[in-house]
């Protein structure tokens, strides 16, 4: 299976991560693990679904710095997202955008923000594309405990970032790919939000290994 995402630069990371996470979820949860193919695109328009199941990703943060309007931005992306599925993806998702801009605020950004994140539903409802809620998750956990801001950088923040992508896409994404028990199995094995402590643990070295 192939993961075509468009996302911005800082974000790369947190896609790794969850290439990583589904593939030890799917390998635990089915004797004959997906192979997972993550191809980072510059746009929609280059995710080519060819002769293997495809989910395409595109995230918000990509347009905080343009001067595109977002009326402009959701007609394009409502074009791309409805040609990647009619060429094929298994499924589509909308990465929203964490609202939180450190240090001295700047109001322009955050109402930039604000107002791409409205653009998800619209689009979800508009396409039939998904919406993995970066925002809603890093709300609730903090920004202060993920070590990070809108830009999602660090590396906690990248691991929660993607068991978030991950929950999202053993939800609704893999209908057709992976069969519901094994869906069921590969979520068990993932956890939810409120056991983040235990995926950390998995992923992340412990304290008394780096010190050692």
């Amino acid at each position: 299976m192939t993961l075509g995402v468009c996302v911005a630069e800082s974000e790369r990371p947190a896609f790794a991560a969850a290439s990583e996470q589904l593939r030890e979820a799917l390998a635990e949860a089915q004797a004959d693990p997906l192979p997972i193919r993550l191809a980072f695109c510059q746009s929609l328009d280059d995710v080519r679904p060819e002769g293997e199941p495809t989910v395409a990703v595109v995230s918000l943060l990509r347009e905080l710095e343009s001067e595109e309007s977002p009326a402009s931005i959701e007609t394009r992306l409502r074009a791309q997202l409805a040609s990647v599925l009619e060429r094929g993806a298994q499924s589509a998702f909308v990465c929203t955008i964490f609202r939180y801009v450190p240090d001295d605020p700047d109001l322009v950004k955050i109402e930039r923000i604000r107002r791409l994140n409205l653009l998800a539903p619209e689009l979800s409802f508009d396409t039939g594309a998904c919406v993995i809620d970066i925002d809603r998750v890093f709300a609730h956990v903090g920004a202060q405990q993920l070590k990070t801001d809108y830009r999602l950088g660090g590396r906690i923040a990248a691991e929660v970032a993607g068991h978030t992508i991950v929950a999202s896409l053993l939800a609704v994404g893999l209908d057709d790919v992976v069969a519901i028990d094994a869906r069921e199995r590969a979520q068990a094995f993932q956890g939810t939000i409120w056991e983040m402590a235990r995926l950390l643990q998995r992923r992340l070295p412990l304290e008394r290994d780096r010190a050692g």
